[in-house]
Parts: C-alpha cells; structure tokens; sequence
C-alpha cells in the first residue's frame, strides 16, 4: 500500500462537525439508509452509488446562491461493521477504496464527484463521509484545525498526515 493513500488515515475514528458559516455542515441532514458491514470494505458500495449526492435537482446546481462548489452533498450513514473487523488495517483498507474510486476524477472546485470534480479539500472531505459517514468541513482552514494537528516546526510528514 502506498504512503499517498494512508495520509487520509488521520482523522479515522473522529467525527468533526463544528457548524460555522458558509459550511456545509451547518445544514443539518439526515443519511438515507443504514449501513452495515459483515467483512468487505466495498459490499456496500454498490448501494452508496446508487443513493443521490445531494438534494439538490441538478438542475439548480449552477444557482450563484451555491457559488462554484456547488450545493452541499447529503451525509451518509456511519459505519456499523462486525466486531472483528473494527480494526485499523479494516479502516485503511476501506478508505483506500474509497479513494481509489476516484482515480481520474478531475480536479475541479466542488462538493461531491456528481458535479465532474473535487479540489484536495472536498476530496478529503467526502472519502470519510462517503466510506465512514464522518463528516468534516472541506474548508483547508478548518480541516487543518478541527480534523487533525498542525505539524509543529520542522516535523516530517508521516502516515496519517493529511
């Protein structure tokens, strides 16, 4: 496994979601099914494709009142799987999955991959919401705050960081 897909371990087993103005956070929603998991990190992903991104008719996401990124994607269920596969190497497994759902997605300012794109931030942000249904901001600012730590001084980067 590659050292690019664990920097998105970091923030495995938090759930950020401190509300501030212009997040997508702030609009609270409920996911659309449960999710349980019995050994696969990908069984359910057949059944997260299928339900909708967001909301939003797609037809409105151009509205300037959505700006560039575009409306806020719906969150999904947390992860409930099997005592025995809770394990870190589990986790690792199911977001790199995610991530690697993505390869080739083009780089755009956006909220959810439906809308032809995600920036670094929004990339982040919806592999955990998408594999964990933990939901983070995909502010940079407040990603580097809330989900995580700031590197101090001259410290190396290292599995984990984002």
């Amino acid at each position: 496994m590659s050292k690019l897909y664990f920097t998105l371990i970091l923030i495995l087993f938090s759930d950020v979601a401190v509300p501030s103005e212009f997040d997508c956070l702030d609009i609270q929603q409920k996911p659309v099914f449960k999710s349980t998991y019995s050994c696969s990190p990908i069984e359910d992903f057949e059944l997260r494709d299928s339900v909708l991104q967001t909301d939003i008719p797609e037809s409105n996401w151009w509205q300037a009142e959505y700006g560039s990124f575009g409306p806020c994607p719906l969150p999904f269920p947390k992860v409930v799987t099997a005592k025995f596969h809770r394990s870190l190497e589990w986790s690792w497994m199911r977001i790199i999955a995610v991530a690697k759902k993505y390869i080739g997605l083009p780089y755009r300012h956006h909220h959810f991959p439906a809308m032809g794109g995600l920036d670094c931030s929004n990339f982040t942000s919806w592999v955990y919401n998408y594999g964990f249904g933990i939901r983070f901001s995909s502010n940079i600012n407040r990603q580097a705050l809330e989900a995580g730590r700031r590197l101090v001084g001259s410290e190396a980067l290292a599995p984990g960081d984002m």
